[in-house]
Parts: C-alpha cells; structure tokens; sequence
C-alpha cells in the first residue's frame, strides 16, 4: 500500500531586508536639498518664463534665460540646484553606503548635479530670438562660443545621469521588492 502526502507549494522567498539607520541631522540636511532641488529648478524657470520679456516656452530652451540682464538668475539657479543636487549624492551615500544602489546611485546624483554647475558655469550662446534682436532659430554651430559649446554637454548629460539614476533605483526597489 502506498501512502501519498501532500506537499505544500514552497515558500516564496522572503523580501531581502534593507533597514537603514534613522540618518543623522547632518544628513537629512543634505537629503532634503536633493529634495528641493528639482521644485526649486523648475519654479525658478517657470517664473522667469512668464515675466521676462521676449521669452517663449514653446520654443526656446531655459538655458536661454540665464542671457541678458537678469540671466543672473537662472545662472544662480543652475549653480544652487546642481550644489544641492551634489549635497543630496552625500546624503545618499551616507544612507545606503554597502547597500543596494550604494555606489552608482550617488555617483549618478552628483553627475546630474555637476552637470547642473556645467550649465551654470559655461552660459549659452544666443537663439532663437532670444535675447532681443537675436535671429529666429539654432545658430549655426560654426558661430558657437566656446562658452557655448561646453554648455551644450550640460543637457545631455543631465539626461543621460537622470536615466541611470532611474534605473539604479528600480533594480534597487525590484531587488527589495518595493514598488518604489
């Protein structure tokens, strides 16, 4: 005679665990300006936009904005967000140093944030029909600055840090098996 047991379908592995120290003041200073960062960025551009004169959203970049008289501000604006934006990398390597998204996950931030003070430090050549007086569309890249041309590294590399940043954290939060 033979005996059948039934058996249990195995266990679904447990989430890893992940717990991290409560972060120190020093570093939930930090954090927070990662924090600000991105808010304070676009609410600079977007009052600048609706204020100055002669600038259009729709087709002209906000790099534009740090030319003429008050393009102090965006380029304080670059500087400010991208300083914060390598603070927050700190506060990012102080939390989850040794853990998943430890190491990329920070250098990725401050790339972002570099490339950030990159945009600030090395202004944009005129277009577009801004400032004033400038000819409608892209110059042609022949007549770029040099100041120009370093400027437009900044974008793509903001972008290209951004989507790393993406997808560190994801592969983090799949790993953990938090949606994120």
């Amino acid at each position: 005679m033979t005996v059948t047991v039934p058996t249990l379908p195995a266990p679904t592995p447990a989430a890893p665990k992940d717990t991290v120290a409560a972060p120190t003041p020093g570093t939930r200073a930090l954090l927070a300006g990662g924090v600000l960062a991105g808010p304070l960025f676009l609410a600079t551009v977007v009052v600048q936009q609706a204020v100055r004169d002669g600038v259009d959203a729709r087709s002209q970049p906000m790099s534009l904005l740090s030319l003429g008289e008050a393009g102090w501000i965006q380029i304080v604006n670059f500087l400010l967000c991208g300083v914060l934006a390598i603070g927050s990398a700190f506060g990012i390597r102080r939390l989850l140093r040794g853990r998943p998204a430890g190491t990329w996950g920070p250098i990725l931030v401050a790339a972002y944030g570099a490339a950030l003070v990159w945009g600030g430090v090395f202004v944009t050549d005129p277009a577009s029909g801004f400032p004033a007086g400038t000819p409608q569309g892209a110059p042609d890249p022949s007549t770029w600055s040099w100041h120009g041309t370093l400027h437009a590294f900044a974008a793509p590399a903001m972008g290209l840090a951004l989507v790393g940043v993406c997808l560190v954290f994801s592969r983090r939060f799949l790993r953990l098996r938090r949606p994120g």
